[in-house]
């Protein structure tokens, strides 16, 4: 048998974590799978012999740094081709007969009380795809059999439909609408609508919350003072859009892409490579890969209507020297089918932002702190400046003294969520 042996320091990269430095540390996630968030800071980085980091998911509240978002600094960073980094649907959440959650009002897809039978994509940097109503065994035809976003929801357990507003000219949208931000931004993908509950028959069992969430944020950033941090990917870097699924005969959108950001004095990416944003695709009561769908999903019965498809979330690419790339590399950003249905090509989200050929420069003044130090627009007088700051312009202590060297290690197990918060050993059999 193999014998692992695991140490870690005084770090819980946890839920609740707030940002956080392993002063000469490397952190080795070695063939095991942990769940973590925020921003921590390390020597080297290695996630390998099938080693798997899942972002913790978002919960639609204030904490966008320790949930959902995960940011991980250090002078070497290593993805083997065995390994992964996952944020999949760890952006904002569907909730039971709502529209999808998202930073904008109209950026998640409409959904639940909005519409009769299927929810909106959600958006991010691509646009959600359209749900379409019940189409009949001959074919939908549009724009009469698009969703449209007329309905609110009137109390904890009824919907209030506007009759006004449904008279077949698919307006207003139920497709989640783009927006923009800085690649430093901390934003993730937006959730798609719920099923429809316009009807009446959502908060009546069984209940089952089938709308698509979507796909966090991920930075890796290799970065050091002496201009020569290595970031290299072999394995996969995933912040896709979460598919929507069914219930009732009815369909939830898909989440939207979230945010890959990739950082370093030299990054490489391998052709084995995996790095995606794309969407989720939309919903539908058909058959269902194992653990797409949540166990109260409906997985088989009457295909007439497609959930919109998630649209495409953004993949950055910075780096310091240019950024060696293998033309086998995959890369994804797309926008997904909406549901698998007839419908599914019309309802399908919009292509995310696919970023190659930038350029780290390193900190500049504009409210970010885009050389991942801990301190926003550290080359401007700021309230540390009556600190001695160390030659990266960071103040000593846990924020500036991330990208020292040593030679300890840090082996994540899935004991540490139960470890002391002081230095200890542990030994796994597998």
């Amino acid at each position: 048998m193999r014998q692992l042996a695991f140490s870690f320091f005084v770090l819980f990269l946890g839920m609740c974590a707030e940002a956080s430095v392993a002063v000469g540390q490397a952190l080795v996630v070695d063939g095991i799978e942990v769940t973590v968030g925020g921003a921590h800071w390390y020597d080297s980085v290695s996630v390998i012999h099938g080693g798997i980091i899942r972002v913790r998911p978002f919960d639609n509240g204030t904490d966008k740094e320790n949930l959902g978002n995960l940011q991980l600094v250090a002078n070497t960073i290593y993805i083997d081709s065995t390994s992964a980094i996952i944020a999949t649907g760890a952006g904002y959440q569907a909730e039971l007969c709502q529209n999808g959650a998202g930073p904008t009002s109209d950026g998640g897809g409409r959904g639940g009380c909005a519409v009769a039978d299927s929810g909106g994509g959600g958006a991010h940097y691509g646009a959600g795809g359209r749900g379409t109503k019940d189409c009949p065994m001959s074919g939908c035809i549009f724009p009469g059999h698009w969703e449209e976003n007329c309905g609110t929801q009137g109390g904890a357990t009824s919907c209030v439909p506007n009759y006004t507003c449904i008279n077949g000219d698919a307006l207003p949208t139920v497709a989640g609408q783009p927006y923009a931000h800085s690649i430093y931004e901390v934003e993730f993908g937006s959730a798609g609508g719920d099923a429809g509950c316009r009807d009446g028959d959502g908060f009546n069992n069984p209940v089952c919350v089938v709308g698509g969430a979507g796909g966090g944020r991920i930075v890796l950033a290799a970065v050091s003072s002496l201009g020569n941090g290595t970031l290299t990917i072999e394995g996969q870097v995933v912040a896709d859009g979460k598919r929507g699924c069914g219930i009732k005969n009815d369909s939830g959108g898909g989440g939207a892409g979230g945010t890959v950001l990739l950082v370093g004095d030299q990054v490489s990416i391998d052709g084995s490579a995996l790095v995606s944003a794309a969407g989720g695709l939309g919903g539908n009561t058909q058959p269902y890969p194992a653990g797409e769908c949540p166990p109260c999903a409906q997985s088989s019965g009457q295909c007439d209507d497609c959930g919109g498809g998630g649209g495409g979330g953004i993949v950055s690419v910075l780096s310091g020297q240019p950024a060696l790339i293998d033309s086998d590399a995959t890369f994804r950003v797309g926008g997904a089918r909406g549901g698998v249905c007839s419908c599914a090509g019309e309802a399908g989200g919009g292509a995310g932002e696919l970023q190659l050929n930038g350029v780290y420069r390193g900190e500049v003044c504009d409210g970010f702190d885009n050389d991942f130090d801990g301190i926003v627009d550290n080359n401007i007088p700021d309230e540390t400046s009556e600190r001695r700051l160390d030659l990266w312009g960071r103040l000593p202590g846990p924020r500036g003294g991330g990208h020292q060297s040593g030679r300890r290690q840090q082996r994540l197990s899935p004991l540490q969520s139960q470890s002391s918060p002081h230095q200890r050993d542990l030994r796994l059999r597998t």
